[in-house]
């Protein structure tokens, strides 16, 4: 793919590339919906989009958290009407349902809305419709037994937590502590935040069998963590580390013999 040059273009950084008006140039990939690397002989580097003509739909862009439905950008729309969704080209955008063959819902950065199908290319399509029973009475969810539903999309790159999207049923696993929870959705487990969804059918004791250990597992240290605060756990790499509870996305609550403490998940 390439793309024409509309205006002279002087680079002010060592990373980007310099260009006059009518130079052809190859692109390699989007960052952002600003800006995008290109070659022009034997250079290469980063330009303004807003510099050179519409870039061709089928270039690489860069990946995305998003799981499930989607779709991306092949052009900027300006949604004109209250209830359409505005974006760039090069967004990627989480499909929430089909009104119509011209017509898209979804939603991107906490907002969702209306927008055309032919002005996204579909990476992931929706279901084929079911009737609202078979939604919500889905197999891949027993309603009998503690569920949730997701009230925001939660994208995660560590690993052991659950992504999902917007409006997915969640089987509930376990409570780990205040804030997390366990659960199941299409064949992954792994653990979210409790604030994300909304408890449809909360864990009692009966609803599962006693957990063997109230550990979460052992872990191994990467490195030395000599500890900042009293309450943290100081270790040194190699040592084994019994896990007894999730803080938040990055710190974790274990023991090394009797003493107990926080530390980085970085550093395991």
């Amino acid at each position: 793919p390439h793309a024409i040059a509309l205006f002279d273009y002087q680079a002010s950084q060592k990373d980007e590339i310099s260009f006059q008006a009518g130079d052809v140039i190859s692109l390699e990939k989007s960052v952002g919906s600003d800006w995008m690397i290109g070659s022009l002989g034997n250079r290469s580097g980063l330009f303004p989009v807003n510099f050179v003509d519409q870039p061709m739909p089928e270039m690489p862009a860069a990946a995305s958290a998003l799981v499930g439905p989607r779709c991306r950008a092949r052009f900027d729309y300006d949604g004109g009407e209250e209830g359409d969704l505005s974006f760039n080209a090069g967004d990627e955008i989480g499909l929430i349902e089909r009104p119509s063959e011209e017509w898209l819902k979804g939603q991107l950065r906490g907002q969702s809305g209306l927008f055309p199908a032919s002005f996204v290319d579909v990476i992931e399509d929706l279901p084929p419709p079911e009737t609202e029973a078979q939604m919500f009475f889905s197999s891949a969810v027993d309603p009998s037994l503690p569920h949730c539903l997701a009230l925001h999309a939660y994208a995660s790159e560590t690993s052991g937590d659950l992504c999902f999207n917007e409006g997915q049923l969640i089987q509930l696993k376990e409570r780990v502590d205040a804030d997390w929870l366990k659960g199941s959705v299409d064949g992954r487990e792994g653990i979210f935040p409790s604030g994300f969804v909304e408890i449809v059918k909360d864990i009692v004791n009966e609803d599962l069998p006693p957990r063997p250990s109230s550990s979460l597992g052992t872990v191994t240290a990467l490195h030395d963590f000599p500890g900042q605060e009293a309450s943290d756990l100081a270790f040194s790499a190699g040592d084994s580390i019994v896990v007894l509870r999730r803080l938040n996305a990055s710190w974790l609550f274990g023991k090394i013999g009797s003493r107990e403490g926080e530390f980085p998940q970085d550093f395991v």
